[in-house]
Order: C-alpha cells, then structure tokens, then sequence
C-alpha cells in the first residue's frame, strides 16, 4: 500500500482550469484508491470544505486542512490544533496602524469574521458576489477563543514584506503564504509536513512508500518528509525549489506511479 499527499487549490484543482483537467485528477485518484492505496487531502482550507470534497471524489480519504491545524481521518474523527484569537486581535491592530490594504480574517464556529469590509480584496469587487453576506466585520474577538487559522489577504506585491514583519514577531507561529496574495497563520506545529507524518504513523506505511504533490509554499514542508516530492510545473518557484520532481498534473503522476509499480493504469 501506497499514499498519496494531493495538495487542493493549484494542484488536485489546478489554475485557470476549465473543468476537464478537474475531472481527471478525481478520476485519477479513484483509480489509486482502487489499486489499494490511500489517498491525503492537504489544504489550506478549513474543515468546512470537508463535505463538499467528499461529494466530488466519492473515495475514502484523510483529510488535512488549515496547512495541518486540522486532521479528519477516514473515520470522522478529528484532530486540532489551534491558537487564541488575541493573535487575530493583534494582527488586526497592527494592520489597522500601518494603514496596510489587507484583511485579516479567520473562521470561528462556523462563522466567517473578518477584521474590515473596507480592504483588499473586498473593496472595489462587486457588491453582488453572494459570498459577502457572510461576512462578520469584527476586528476583535474574545482573546481566549481557539483558533486552527488566521489568513491575511494582501496584494501580491505587499505579501513578502508583511509576511516576513510577521514572522519576525511572531516567532513560535506556522507563517507560510498559500496562494499569492494570502498569508496563513496557524500553530508551530500546524503544518502540512506534520500532518502527515502524523498520518503515515498512524497508517503505518513506510515514507519510501509516500508521494507528495502540490504547487506553494506552504506545501514545502510536506516536500521535506519525503523523496517522492512532485511540485506542478507551473506552481511557485519557491515550492519547485524544494520539490525533487515537476509534474503537469495529479493525473499524469498517478499514471507514472502505478506503471512504475506494474499496476495497470487506465487514467
């Protein structure tokens, strides 16, 4: 038995896709889970995104979110860790004070806060975008409250420096941005690498026997615990760099894997 590490957004759901490359990465992973291995969902999303992907891949599957802060195994139970909302409090002041054009946000018993309606990326999109409903404009919350993440959404071109102000301050905290414009924050040991060594303990399975596939930064911690590192060919330079390998796809690397193996593939 083999496992297989997919990272979600830019990876298992590629960029600027028009739905065809989608399809055959699911159908690629079904194929793996019926050739007897086992499938890990690593993500930045949170656990609320749980059910929709169980919906779409109709397999079995752990799932890890938040960058590792959450673990869902294939039985339902589920593994957190977290940080006290006086980080988001903090964050959301120190944003406030240097006048940044970012938003701090994070979720909290199934609702979604954000410290300001009035910043990137919320100011100027259209106001006819259901998902703004939702919003909770809050920019302090109970300190003592439990945390798996905080997000800031900035511009691309304002990411690195903030985020390296960040982790400057912040220096017993997971700091690892997720896409080109989001900085996610979660617990020291909240991380996909972590995670998922967490998982193959529990599964047993030698990390020879590992391959990992994603796209960001926050990816490269799960690249580090395993040879069998695949970045996407056109993810960050930064995640290429330490991934071993480039692949065009999570079906293509299924297919490698399974021929490699003498298993008949038909993705």
């Amino acid at each position: 038995m083999a496992v297989l590490v997919v990272d979600l957004d830019g990876t298992l759901y590629p960029k600027n896709d028009d739905g065809r490359s989608v399809t055959q990465n699911i159908i690629a992973l079904k194929r793996w889970y019926e050739s007897g291995n086992k499938v890990i969902i690593a993500t930045s999303r949170g656990i609320g995104h749980l059910n929709e992907l169980k919906g779409k891949l109709q397999i079995p599957f752990v799932f890890i979110g938040a960058n590792g802060a959450i673990i869902v195994d294939e039985d339902g139970d589920l593994i957190e860790r977290t940080i006290k909302a006086s980080i988001y409090n903090k964050i959301a002041q120190d944003v406030i004070k240097q006048s940044l054009n970012a938003s701090v946000t994070t979720i909290h018993d199934g609702n979604w806060y954000w410290h300001t309606k009035d910043n990137y990326p919320i100011r100027g999109a259209t106001k006819q975008r259901s998902v703004w409903q939702y919003i909770i404009e809050k920019s302090q919350l109970d300190p003592d409250i439990s945390l798996t993440q905080i997000k800031v959404l900035i511009p691309s071109n304002e990411l690195v420096k903030y985020k390296d102000h960040l982790r400057s301050r912040y220096h017993d905290l997971s700091i690892v941005s997720s896409d080109r414009d989001a900085i996610d924050i979660q617990a020291s040991n909240a991380t996909k690498g972590v995670a998922t060594q967490d998982v193959i303990d529990a599964l047993g399975v030698s990390i020879d026997d590992v391959y990992v596939i994603g796209d960001s930064e926050n990816d490269i911690p799960m690249f580090e615990i395993t040879d069998n590192s695949y970045c996407i060919e056109d993810g960050d330079d930064v995640a290429k760099d330490h991934a071993k390998y480039t692949t065009s796809s999570v079906s293509t690397l299924v297919k490698e894997i399974l021929l490699k193996d003498g298993r008949k593939s038909s993705v």
